[in-house]
């Protein structure tokens, strides 16, 4: 799943609204909302890595839950 950072005018004063109303709206309208500093914890290819890693031993709940996390990332 690709990372698109998004950067948009509005004509609304954003002030008026809570980060997690936000985050709500967008995840309602089928966006994911991710933490920047947690999207880099991994250069790509070390990503790429630990995704077949556990893609090849992929035998518990435990390892779908990490992949899941990872490919949101």
């Amino acid at each position: 799943m690709p990372i698109v950072t998004v950067r948009a005018d509005v004509d609304v004063d954003l002030n008026e609204f809570d980060d997690q109303d936000l985050i709500d709206e967008l995840e309602h309208r089928g966006y994911k909302c991710v933490d920047e500093t947690m999207a880099h914890i991994f250069t790509s290819q070390e990503r790429e890595i630990v995704l077949s890693l556990l893609d090849s031993d992929f035998r518990n709940w435990e390892h779908r839950r990490l992949r899941e996390k990872l490919l949101s990332m």
